[in-house]
């Protein structure tokens, strides 16, 4: 359902595909929270019996509290949140804990994100799965030579908004103390990512050698000349995919600490991470002038595929499908839920 436009159209999609293959499966599972509040009913009515699984790819309201823990810290309690938005993050909140009340159990992408949910729902201790995502090694052995840039890589669905703030906060606070060191034709930075607002452009515009390209549809060139990519988001959840496709193409991470919360990194993955601005801003020199460091990383992120595998991914995935699908074959079925129009 991913050519799915909006949500009125996945749960439309969804109901087709539903009516055609009434009672066919077992375990089912949902991704995001606007995808399992539209699908939920469908799924009751059609499926009874199955067993409904949320993939919490990201906890979006733990990266929220972080970003209000996070203004609290840097300004001393000077400068709060606006009320507006700080109600709108708590409803946020209590919407996607409320739709862990439908379903039946639950995947998290690392083993600090399932511990962080079951403090608040400790009732899914039995349910709760940890199913790491999958990183695919490069095709070819990658160098140095030819590679320049300091990439940043996400969407900002135009606005400010966590890549928004992190790509503000890295043009602010840390290139800066890079171009101490390196001029700007040794230390160009590459910013890609569907609607970068008109704030973010305006900001690399004031920057020397600082690019904005938007939505890419073909990250390979973009990468041939990526030196490192850097993840210097203040306030995070989950793991970041932008990581996995880095390693994927065979290209270093420097990752603030903020952003590694659920992650759980380090150096000998061929992940940097950094606890302050000058930290970072060190690690992405090293990695554009020291081709002994940048190989050592480009070679640890071997650990980083190994650790990622398809078939570790795959082993987790049958455990917990074999294990819920016994359970549903047992299960009386769920109360039902009639779709509105039927």
């Amino acid at each position: 359902f991913r050519k799915s436009r909006d949500v009125p159209s996945l749960r439309q999609d969804f109901s087709r595909f539903a009516q055609e293959h009434r009672g066919e499966f077992d375990v089912i599972v949902v991704s995001r929270p606007h995808n399992l509040m539209a699908v939920t009913p469908l799924v009751r009515h059609y499926f009874p019996r199955a067993r409904l699984i949320y993939d919490a790819e990201a906890l979006y309201f733990r990266r929220d509290y972080t970003y209000l823990d996070y203004v609290d810290k840097v300004t001393n309690g000077t400068r709060t949140v606006d009320p507006i938005t700080r109600v709108a993050l708590i409803r946020s909140k209590a919407r996607e804990l409320l739709i862990f009340n439908e379903v039946d159990g639950f995947i998290a992408v690392s083993e600090l994100e399932r511990q962080y949910t079951l403090t608040r729902l400790p009732h899914f201790v039995g349910q709760a799965y940890v199913v790491p995502d999958v990183s695919t090694p490069p095709a070819f052995r990658t160098t140095p030579a030819h590679r320049h840039d300091i990439l940043f890589l996400g969407a900002f669905h135009g606005n400010m908004y966590y890549n928004g703030d992190a790509v503000a906060y890295f043009l602010r606070r840390i290139l800066p103390l890079v171009r101490q060191r390196l001029p700007p034709e040794q230390s160009p930075v590459t910013i890609v990512g569907s609607s970068p607002p008109r704030e973010l452009i305006g900001l690399a515009n004031t920057a020397s050698n600082v690019t904005v390209l938007g939505f890419v549809e073909f990250l390979e060139p973009v990468f041939a000349r990526a030196r490192v990519l850097v993840i210097p988001h203040r306030y995070a959840a989950g793991i970041p995919i932008k990581a996995f496709t880095a390693a994927s193409q065979g290209v270093p991470v420097v990752i603030a600490d903020s952003a590694n919360l659920g992650f759980g990194m380090n150096a000998s993955y061929g992940v940097t991470t950094a606890d302050s601005d000058e930290a970072f801003a060190s690690a992405v020199i090293d990695h554009l002038t020291r081709t002994d460091v940048w190989e050592r990383q480009a070679a640890n992120l071997a650990k980083f595929h190994r650790y990622y595998n398809q078939k570790t991914f795959t082993g987790h995935l049958r455990r917990i499908f074999e294990s819920t699908a016994r359970t549903a074959c047992h299960a009386p079925p769920v109360r039902e839920h009639r779709p509105s129009g039927e």
